[in-house]
C-alpha cells in the first residue's frame, strides 16, 4: 500500500484481517482497553477482609550498596514476597532520571503469584560519581504502587570523639593516671590524627569548671617551659571501623589544678575538635574535709555526738585507726576505733565525748580562761608517712544558777513574823554560772508565796545577774514551812526552804476605807474611825496623813 491509500489512514489496531474496523467494533475495542486500564490496579476483598498496606516484603527490608568505588559494578540479590490475603503480582517501574542510569534490575517475570510465594530480583548498580545516593525502588502492584528504600554511600572516613573533656579527678603526687580519649572512625577509609596542647594553666587553688581563660595568649614555647603534667602519644592511625583509644597520662609535680586546653585533628577528613582535660594534684591519700571537730558548748555531766569524715583520694583502700589521746580517756569513744576507707570514698567515724568538771582540770593544758579546749588529735594510716591531723574543740561550762540575798548565797529565805492581811517581801538575786542562756521558772508556787517579776518564769542570759521578789502573805495565825522550786531547761533542779509566821494584827481599825462627801472650799467634813486593841498589851498607835492631802486627824497619836 501507499501513504496515499486511505486504509494506511488507520493504524494497525483499527484494522482487522486487513480491512478497517467498523464503528462497532471500535467501540467494543475502546472498552476493552478502558477494563484493561481498570483492573491494573483493584481493591483485594477476601472473606470481607480488605487487604491495606504494601502486598509485597522486601528481605532485606532497604537496599543498601556501602563503601562503593567509582568504576566498580555491584549487585544485590533480594527477595519479594507475596504477603497479601490472595493472588498479586508486581511490575518494576523507572527509577528517577537523575539516577536511572546507575542501575539495572534483572528478574523473571513471575506473573500472578499466590499469597506467601516469593520472587528473586537482583539489582545492579555501577556507580559512575563518588556521591551518595537516596532514593527509592517504584513497584506497580495489583492493589497499588508500592517502594524499597535504596542507599548508596561511598567510601569515606567518620570520625568522631566519645568524648570532649576528660576528668582525672584527684592524684596524689609522684603517682599517675591515665584515662583513654577514644576516636571512633565508623567509615571506610582510613585517617590519622594530630593531638597538640594549645593552652596549660598551672595548679590553681580551686578547680575550673571550663576551659582556662586567656588560652590564646600562650605560645607552644610557653607550654614547654611549664612542663604539663599531661602526657600522650602525639600522632597515631585511624584504621577502619575501628575504635581508637589515645591514652592520656597524668603524673603531678604540684598540688593543685592541672587543666589544659588540647586541639587533635584529622588530616583534613573531619574538623577539628577542642579536648578539655582536667585534674588534681593532692598531697596525700587520706585526708579530712574539717580540720576541727567542734562540740560547740557543753555542760557538764552530759553525752554529745559528732562526726569525723576521712576521705581516700587514692585508687586503693586504706587503713585508719583514731588515736586517742591521754587526756581525753574514758571521756571520748570512737565508733568504730579502726576502719578501712575504700578506694575514691569516705567514711564518718562517730565520737561521742562525756563531759565532767574533771575533764576540764585533765585538759587544762590545753583549756582558756573561757573553759574552751582544743586538743590535737591524730589519725594514723600505715601506708602514709604523714599522719592526719585535726582538732577537737568544746567548750564546758556549769548549767548552775546561784541564788544570793544581800550578795551571799541562801538556801532558806526567812520571813520572821506577818501579819495576816499583810506582807513581808525578800529580794533576792539569781546569778547565771553558765555559758549558755537558761530559761527558768519558779513551779509549782506554794500558797502564800509570789514571785515577781515574770510571774515566777523569766529567762537569764549567760553571766547575768536578775533580780527576783520573793513575798509572803500570811492567811492564818500559824507557822508557815514550803518548798519552793526552781527548774531551768539545762534539766537543772533547785529547792529554797521558806520559813514564816502569821500573826494576828494587835490593832484593828473599823473602817479601812473613809468615804467623805462634797466639801466646799473652807467648810470641814467629819468622819470617824474606831481603833481596837485585840491584845492583852497597852499599843501605841500614830497616824500619819499625807503631806498636802488637807486631812487631819485627831488624835493623831
Amino acid at each position: 500500500l501507499g501513504f496515499w491509500d486511505s486504509r494506511a489512514e488507520q493504524p494497525p489496531a483499527q484494522r482487522a484481517r486487513g480491512r478497517p474496523l467498523s464503528k462497532l467494533e471500535q467501540s467494543y475495542m475502546a472498552a476493552a482497553r478502558q477494563r484493561q486500564r481498570e483492573n491494573i490496579i483493584g481493591t483485594q476483598v477476601v472473606r470481607g477482609k480488605k487487604w491495606e498496606g504494601p502486598p509485597f516484603v522486601s528481605k532485606p527490608a532497604r537496599l543498601e550498596f556501602l563503601d562503593f568505588d567509582v568504576g566498580s559494578t555491584y549487585e544485590l540479590t533480594f527477595t519479594l514476597t507475596n504477603v497479601s490475603h490472595t493472588f498479586n503480582q508486581f511490575t518494576a517501574q523507572p527509577l528517577p532520571h537523575d539516577v536511572s542510569a546507575f542501575f539495572s534490575l534483572n528478574f523473571k517475570q513471575p506473573g500472578r503469584m499466590s499469597a506467601g510465594t516469593s520472587c528473586s530480583l537482583t539489582l545492579t548498580f555501577t556507580p559512575k560519581v563518588n556521591q551518595p545516593i537516596e532514593t527509592q525502588l517504584p513497584f506497580l502492584t495489583k492493589t497499588g504502587p508500592m517502594s524499597l528504600p535504596l542507599r548508596c554511600a561511598p567510601k569515606r572516613a567518620a570520625l568522631s570523639l566519645a568524648a570532649t573533656a576528660l576528668d582525672f579527678g584527684g592524684v596524689v603526687i609522684a603517682e599517675s593516671a591515665t584515662l583513654p580519649l577514644t576516636v571512633h572512625n565508623n567509615g571506610a577509609l582510613a585517617s590519622s590524627y594530630s593531638l597538640t596542647i594549645e593552652s596549660y594553666d598551672e595548679p590553681k587553688t580551686a578547680k575550673p569548671n571550663a576551659p582556662p581563660a586567656g588560652a590564646a595568649k600562650q605560645t607552644q614555647k610557653d607550654i614547654a617551659t611549664q612542663q604539663p603534667a599531661f602526657t600522650f602519644i602525639s600522632a597515631g592511625k585511624l584504621p577502619p571501623y575501628s575504635a581508637t583509644d589515645i591514652i592520656v597520662k597524668f603524673a603531678p609535680l604540684k598540688a593543685g589544678v592541672h587543666a589544659a586546653q588540647m586541639r587533635i585533628e584529622f588530616n583534613g577528613d573531619a574538623p577539628a575538635e577542642q579536648v578539655h582535660f582536667g585534674a588534681e594534684g593532692v598531697k596525700v591519700p587520706i585526708f579530712v574535709p574539717s580540720r576541727t571537730v567542734d562540740f560547740k558548748c557543753c555542760v557538764f555531766d552530759s553525752l554529745y555526738r559528732d562526726e569525723l569524715l576521712v576521705c581516700n583520694r587514692s585508687s586503693v583502700a586504706h587503713k585508719v585507726t583514731l588515736r586517742m589521746p591521754a587526756e581525753l580517756s574514758n571521756a571520748l569513744e570512737f565508733v568504730p576505733p579502726m576502719a578501712f576507707v575504700q578506694a575514691r570514698s569516705e567514711l564518718a567515724f562517730s565520737l561521742k565525748l562525756r563531759t565532767s568538771e574533771e575533764l576540764l582540770t585533765r585538759c587544762a593544758a590545753f583549756a582558756d580562761d573561757d573553759g574552751v579546749i582544743q586538743v590535737p588529735m591524730r589519725v594514723l594510716v600505715p601506708d602514709q608517712a604523714q599522719p592526719v591531723t585535726y582538732t577537737l574543740r568544746a567548750q564546758l561550762t556549769t548549767p548552775k544558777l546561784r541564788f544570793l540575798v544581800a550578795g551571799e548565797p541562801v538556801k532558806v529565805l526567812d520571813f520572821g513574823t506577818c501579819p495576816v492581811s499583810a506582807s513581808r517581801q525578800i529580794t533576792m538575786e539569781i546569778e547565771n554560772l553558765s555559758a549558755l542562756p537558761q530559761r527558768f521558772g519558779f513551779v509549782p508556787l506554794p500558797a502564800c508565796i509570789d514571785v515577781q517579776p515574770g510571774d515566777a518564769l523569766g529567762t537569764i542570759l549567760p553571766g547575768e545577774t536578775l533580780e527576783r521578789t520573793i513575798s509572803f502573805s500570811p492567811r492564818d495565825a500559824t507557822a508557815f514551812d514550803a518548798t519552793l522550786s526552781c527548774r531551768t531547761t539545762l534539766n537543772q533542779k533547785y529547792s529554797l526552804r521558806c520559813v514564816g509566821r502569821g500573826v494576828k494584827p494587835p490593832l484593828v481599825l473599823s473602817r479601812t476605807t473613809l468615804r467623805l462627801k462634797a466639801t466646799a472650799e473652807g467648810d470641814e467634813t467629819l468622819e470617824e474611825i474606831a481603833v481596837e486593841n485585840t491584845g492583852t498589851t497597852e499599843q501605841v498607835f500614830e497616824f500619819v496623813p499625807k503631806s498636802g492631802s488637807g486631812v487631819a486627824v485627831s488624835p493623831l497619836v
